[in-house]
């Protein structure tokens, strides 16, 4: 499922028009994004955690040439589903 078709389905159940869903996806995924900025982690209750975690500087091996490149450390999002997202999707 793509964003537009969460929005599609937002304005289904709430009866409203698209553009108002996609607004409201977009808000969405907006205090996602700076509560994760602000604080490093955000909960959703029975959907999920999302956590920003810090990732070790790394050798990478290019496949095609053999060459071995340094990437440093970078910040990434994990994300952790709660048992109640995990049960469904058994």
């Amino acid at each position: 499922m793509n964003r537009n078709e969460i929005a599609g389905y937002v304005a289904d159940r709430l009866e409203i028009n698209m553009s108002s869903a996609q607004n409201v996806v977009q808000c969405v995924l907006e205090a996602i994004t700076q509560s994760l900025t602000d604080t490093g982690s955000t909960t959703l209750r029975n959907f999920g955690l999302f956590r920003v975690c810090r990732r070790k500087a790394r050798a990478y091996r290019v496949p095609s040439t053999g060459q071995l490149i340094q990437l440093g450390e970078k910040n990434t999002v994990v994300f952790k589903p709660a048992k109640h997202l995990k049960e469904a999707v058994k």
